[in-house]
């Protein structure tokens, strides 16, 4: 019995739960650059010091 692409590759997954896990915490690593960097712009641009 063959397994569709799709099959083999939820298997791969389920089987790397850490990886599952390390991906929303990559996004938000990556968001929290780009925010932090347009808000210190956006504060610079507006004169606010912190």
């Amino acid at each position: 019995m063959t397994t569709s692409p799709r099959t083999a590759k939820r298997a791969e997954l389920e089987a790397n739960l850490d990886y599952i896990r390390s991906v929303p915490h990559k996004g938000i690593d990556e968001a929290r650059k780009f925010t932090s960097a347009t808000l210190d712009e956006v504060r610079d641009v507006m004169n606010i010091k912190i």
